[in-house]
């Protein structure tokens, strides 16, 4: 599936199984091939959530099959650690993030592209490494981790590519992949994109997530185009303290980071907006497809997706997770 709940765990187990990609509270696993359903399972096939289908516990008694389930990047490094052992993997790296990391930069760069680095490289040095640095003429000014993460000021290029390194700094690594902004990107643009996209991927089983992500993507789209006021700041900021609520999946928290990030490092942006500054470009976010000679592409047909996921006219105003257990019935 296209959707991007596709990468999330449970999602993914779904999404092979046949089913929609819905995020699932229970663990990762099943009660075999049949998936037999009993009275004491944790969740049974009239639960009523999306996945509809009985699943085993952690206390079970009967046999439960093994799942493993991860990123292609994870498992590609099992078979060297098998044949050369955990200290020839350790030998790259930092202690608590050891090895390497697939690193993606894309943005205002002069080259955009993917390179194998160690961990513990820094931000600034991947940009330089893998995409030749920032555009001539023009000074970083922050970088954006896919839509993962919160934004990472300039002042913190020099951060390693670790994971505690970057969590340090209130963001994350995530997928090692970053869009680099520079000053000729508005920030309440960017973050209206990163808010639109997340808004309309949500499945909308946790109905904070899908509601209040709709409801930060269009205040943020009103205040980068410079029609909105105080009240709209206000209402912005309680949606992306509640968005996060009874939430199964890190989907709403990716919502409230990048939303509490642009507070943090793009405030004179919002300012201006509010004050009248002319309306900033909308700024897309979308699916990487491709990267060469001509840089960087994106998916641009999103900015078409409804939020029921559907590419209609016209919303049906249904969160995907309603629509679809509708037509499976």
């Amino acid at each position: 599936p296209h959707e991007y709940l596709y990468g999330e765990e449970t999602a993914l187990l779904e999404a092979l199984a046949g089913r929609p990609p819905f995020p699932r509270i229970a663990p990762p696993y099943r009660r075999g091939v049949d998936e037999v359903v009993r009275d004491h399972d944790e969740v049974s096939s009239d639960s009523g959530l999306s996945a509809g289908v009985g699943m085993a516990t952690a206390a079970d008694d009967n046999v439960v099959p093994p799942t493993l389930v991860d990123n292609v990047e994870t498992l590609a490094n099992v078979p060297k650690i098998v044949l050369r052992g955990s200290e020839w993997f350790r030998s790259v790296g930092t202690a608590e993030s050891p090895g390497t990391i697939v690193c993606t930069i894309t943005g205002r760069v002069r080259r955009p592209g993917v390179a194998e680095l160690a961990m513990g490289t820094t931000l600034r040095e991947a940009i330089a490494e893998v995409a030749g640095g920032p555009r001539d003429g023009h000074e970083v000014r922050a970088v954006l981790p896919g839509v993962s993460n919160g934004l990472v000021p300039a002042d913190a290029l020099d951060t390693p590519l670790t994971y505690e390194a970057m969590a340090a700094i209130g963001s994350g690594l995530g997928s090692a992949g970053y869009v680099v902004l520079d000053d000729a990107d508005d920030l309440v643009s960017v973050a209206a994109g990163v808010s639109r996209f997340l808004a309309v991927e949500s499945c909308g089983q946790c109905r904070p997530c899908k509601d209040d992500g709709k409801e930060i993507a269009d205040r943020l789209e009103a205040i980068a185009a410079s029609r909105a006021d105080e009240h709209d700041l206000e209402v912005l900021l309680d949606r992306a303290a509640t968005v996060v609520d009874g939430a199964r999946c890190n989907l709403a928290h990716q919502q409230q980071a990048v939303t509490v990030s642009l507070t943090r490092i793009g405030s004179r942006d919002i300012a201006a907006h509010l004050e009248g500054a002319p309306p900033a470009d909308r700024f897309v976010v979308a699916e990487l497809v491709d990267i060469d000679e001509d840089g960087a592409a994106i998916d641009v047909g999103h900015v078409d997706k409804q939020p029921d996921w559907t590419y209609d006219e016209t919303d049906s105003g249904q969160a995907p997770a309603d629509r679809l257990a509708e037509r499976r019935a």
